[in-house]
């Protein structure tokens, strides 16, 4: 009987002491951690994204490594100010929705949330001029008129209609009836 008890106490023992390891090991591992930042998530698409961006003003438009440092800067302002503006639309439109389904909703409230979620349109708007502002005055004239050059490719392709979507009628008469 002495030598199940010796055995189970030894077992017991050796428990102990692997949990006690286990356990400094596990602390150690997040000491070692609190000193790093973690990558905050969406980190690996940002930055494989500014590599893209980086690249792509190097080739088009032909931006020094400075030229392409104070854009980044400029960039990244734009941005967090223009998530903001974004947010703050979302926040509107969404409590514009909330009062289209009250049983009375309040038209003038609608009203002046739709005229609020205009300004912070138009905010949007010369935030965004702003930016490429900022942008022609990194370029020197040659740069700026292949700036030009994209911009209006750029705008041009946002206004293109897309597939599936609805085609704009202009002066075009209405389609035959299917019959």
């Amino acid at each position: 009987m002495k030598t199940n008890k010796n055995k189970n106490s030894r077992w017991m023992v050796a428990a102990v002491v692997l949990l006690v390891v286990l356990n400094i090991s596990a602390l150690a591992l997040m000491w070692l951690k609190i000193g790093q930042k973690p990558e905050p998530p969406g980190s690996e698409f940002v930055r494989n994204n500014q590599n893209k961006v980086i690249l792509f003003f190097k080739d088009e438009l032909g931006l020094d490594d400075e030229q392409i440092e104070l854009f980044l800067e400029h960039r990244k302002d734009h941005q967090v100010q223009s998530r903001k503006i974004r947010d703050d639309i979302q926040i509107l439109k969404e409590e514009m929705l909330n009062e289209l389904f009250l049983e009375q909703p309040d038209t003038a409230r609608v009203a002046r949330l739709i005229v609020a979620i205009g300004v912070h349109q138009m905010e949007l708007e010369q935030l965004t001029f702003d930016h490429f502002a900022n942008l022609k005055e990194l370029c020197g004239e040659p740069q700026q008129e292949r700036l030009q050059k994209l911009l209006k490719e750029f705008f041009q392709q946002q206004h293109r209609p897309r597939p599936g979507m609805p085609q704009p009628r202009g002066d075009r008469p209405p389609p035959p009836p299917r019959n």
